[in-house]
């Protein structure tokens, strides 16, 4: 790949990456403005009570967000490992291949998020993607089970993206 298709994929994925980042803090947001409303809701009657006393008015409307983190990592024709952190934050590694990730070695993956600042103990969820559903192979069996015993104890899964199902590594 000549110098300028290496930046234009670079500008693309920086533009993917806070794409992501967006619509995960509006998922956050909506999430805590559903947990309030809910909350209200369960308890609608003593709201009620208390609305004479205390002015306190509940919304009318109700605004109920839907959306789905792996379709937005998962646009491009490779695969994809992201490592989503307890504080909203990820890392995703890839290497252009469409059907692997041909990385070094699951701990090189491990160190390079030591690296980062960060702990595996801390992810939350790893998932990659596949293009066929043909389950998990060898490889992601082996690489979960590393994970965890370096303290992931998380949902490790694969997102098929023909389909757009989900599958974690405990179903």
């Amino acid at each position: 790949m000549n110098r300028l298709t290496n930046l234009a994929l670079v500008v693309i994925a920086c533009i993917l990456i806070l794409a992501c980042a967006g619509a995960i803090v509006v998922i956050k947001f909506n999430e805590t403005r559903m947990d309030g409303q809910e909350a209200a809701a369960i308890l609608d009657e003593e709201s009620k009570n208390l609305q004479g006393k205390t002015g306190v008015m509940l919304a009318e409307t109700v605004m109920i967000g839907e959306g789905d983190i792996c379709s937005a990592f998962f646009r491009e024709p490779f695969e994809t490992v992201v490592f989503m952190f307890r504080d909203g934050k990820f890392i995703t590694f890839s290497t252009g291949h469409e059907k692997t990730i041909a990385i070094p070695s699951v701990g090189w993956i491990v160190e390079q998020i030591k690296a980062r600042g960060r702990r595996i103990e801390d992810c939350m969820f790893v998932v990659h993607n596949h293009f066929s559903p043909a389950g998990f192979s060898e490889s992601d069996l082996m690489t979960w089970k590393y994970l965890c015993r370096k303290g992931f104890s998380g949902v490790f899964g694969i997102y098929y993206t023909a389909s757009g199902r989900f599958r974690s590594v405990e179903d």
